[in-house]
């Protein structure tokens, strides 16, 4: 694929840890997620910066049970692969989080699987495992088996070999990262099949936790003809026409926006219309305005806007989804930041995918900087395959 897995994690570990609130290398990738003379690089860095946004948690990953929560004696979800000698069941006595793991028992060969529905684009698995500090023999491998329509392999790519001792009293994991083409030899690829294999480990114990596949929310219907023309405009004064006291509305903003005007409907110049939304930056934070609308969980949507403003600013396209709009009720968020503006008008884009558990968004246009940014004809639709 082209792609190495322990450079995507590796840096995403990185990020995690030193600068989970931000950073000098934090910066680069957002430089390089905007930079559209490599386009290479600018896929890794904005799988780096959704995988930031988003914490490739459970919730989003495409992957069900993995952290082997539901389920008796056999994990929901779950099947396995071949089982010679051993045997492989649920259990509480270990996990990594949460309360259950999944216990490979003294297996000759085998291991758990799963297959689930896949798209063309980039693709991030992990999975955790730990084995006893006594371990001496096994070995340990997670695989990623794509397949067509009749469950056929077409491809598949290995995480590689890691021998269970080198390891043993301590949780490690095992990564892949890589790129799904929509076909191979004129044969779509609609599905994959994750196995973690275990190998002469007929006197080991393994225990497997806290297992990820992702797929990125960016590439998802980036073509232009994802968006249906059916599929209705879910903002209200996306036009910015109807105002009151300065503020669109059905727009909000912060207190302090409002009372200094940083954030107003402006005639100064309109995309279409009469008028448009303008944020004044004084490089401090970023400027914002927002407005919630009802969305369905496990459905990807579209947030467009036309912007332009002064150079030494930068406009900034952000949704949060909420199970109730609440603190408690919060899921998760992602933005992408847009510079090199201009006088001349721009159209910018961003695709999200809801939680499952999700009822709500909150659509954020923010700005921060030095200078006027303004924004007009913005629109929040759900993409229609």
């Amino acid at each position: 694929t082209g792609w190495h897995g322990s450079e995507f994690w590796h840096l995403l570990g990185y990020l995690r840890q030193h600068e989970n609130h931000g950073g000098p290398v934090t910066e680069r990738v957002k430089a390089y997620a905007r930079d559209e003379r490599s386009p290479h690089r600018r896929l890794l860095a904005q799988a780096w910066q959704e995988a930031l946004d988003t914490g490739l948690t459970e919730e989003t990953s495409i992957l069900q049970n993995g952290s082997f929560e539901n389920g008796a004696a056999v994990a929901t979800h779950w099947g396995s692969w071949i089982v010679s000698t051993g045997s492989i069941e649920r259990t509480t006595e270990i996990s990594r989080s949460g309360d259950a793991s999944l216990l490979v028992n003294r297996l000759e060969r085998g291991g758990p699987l799963q297959i689930f529905p896949v798209r063309a684009g980039l693709i991030a698995a992990q999975a955790h495992y730990y084995t006893p500090p006594s371990t001496t023999s096994g070995t340990i491998t997670m695989s990623l088996q794509l397949r067509n329509s009749r469950g056929e392999r077409l491809f598949s790519c290995s995480s590689g070999s890691r021998t269970l001792a080198d390891t043993a009293g301590e949780w490690a994991a095992l990564e892949l990262f890589g790129d799904v083409p929509a076909e191979i030899d004129g044969q779509e690829l609609v599905e994959a099949r994750l196995v973690i294999t275990v190998d002469n480990a007929k006197d080991a114990q393994v225990y497997i936790d806290d297992v990820r596949v992702h797929q990125f929310a960016f590439q998802e219907d980036t073509d232009s003809t994802g968006a249906s023309e059916e599929s209705p405009d879910l903002l209200l004064n996306s036009g910015f026409e109807a105002v009151e006291s300065h503020i669109p509305d059905a727009w909000s903003t912060t207190a302090a926006n409002r009372e200094n005007r940083l954030v107003s409907a402006s005639s100064l110049v309109a995309h279409t219309g009469e008028q448009s939304l303008r944020f004044t930056n004084d490089g401090s934070a970023y400027q914002m305005a927002w407005q919630d609308v009802s969305v369905e969980g496990n459905t990807v949507y579209e947030l467009t806007a036309w912007v332009r403003g002064d150079a030494a600013a930068m406009a900034n396209l952000y949704v949060e989804f909420y199970s109730e709009l609440s603190r408690a009720g919060y899921l998760r968020g992602r933005g992408i930041d847009f510079d090199g503006l201009s006088s001349e008008w721009r159209e910018v884009k961003i695709n999200v995918q809801a939680p499952a558990a999700a009822a709500y968004a909150r659509v954020y246009l923010r700005s921060k900087g030095q200078g006027d940014v303004f924004f007009d004809d913005v629109s929040f639709r759900r993409l229609v395959r």
